[in-house]
């Protein structure tokens, strides 16, 4: 959380509070031997690396920022989709 602090002080606790909607609910695709995730919470793009490390499958956020729409066209054509996006899940 440190490095995720440093490297992007512009996202508020609040988005980081969307961080399981984000990995339970967004698109996904495999880069590698990570999965990315997008979710589109109104009109932001937020773009989650996500890497499985251990061998009982644990994953771990490697990093969590916002992007444009550009940059979110340019990553879906660098990888193999996993997930289309589902739909949100709604709060009471």
């Amino acid at each position: 959380m440190v490095k995720q602090r440093r490297n992007h002080p512009e996202l508020t606790d609040d988005e980081y509070r969307l961080l399981p909607d984000v990995i339970n609910t967004g698109a996904v695709i495999q880069q590698g031997e990570q999965r990315i995730v997008f979710f589109n919470d109104d009109d932001r793009i937020y773009r989650a690396a996500v890497k499985t490390t251990t061998p009982d499958g644990e994953n771990h956020i490697v990093s969590f920022y916002r992007i444009d729409a550009d940059e979110y066209e340019r990553e879906l054509t660098n990888g193999q989709l996993i997930r289309e996006a589902i739909k949100k899940p709604v709060r009471f």
